[in-house]
């Protein structure tokens, strides 16, 4: 099983925030191994508050719409 790092955005102007995948810029999401390397990574992109993220989470890849 492959995994997936997401987390929440947060939006502008009052509109909602939305989920946010970690992708190529072909758009294709990357994938990991394992749980642990997905989390770590979305943990690290919400730690600059650069990107504007929070909430981060590792989902089977299988669950990404």
């Amino acid at each position: 099983m492959k995994f997936i790092a997401t987390a929440t955005r947060k939006n502008i102007n009052g509109k909602p925030d939305y989920r946010w995948v970690y992708m190529y810029t072909n758009n294709t999401p990357v994938l990991f191994d394992t749980e642990q390397e997905a989390l770590d990574c979305a943990k690290a992109i919400c730690d600059d508050p650069a990107h504007g993220l929070y909430a981060p989470k590792a989902i089977p890849a299988d669950q990404h719409n």
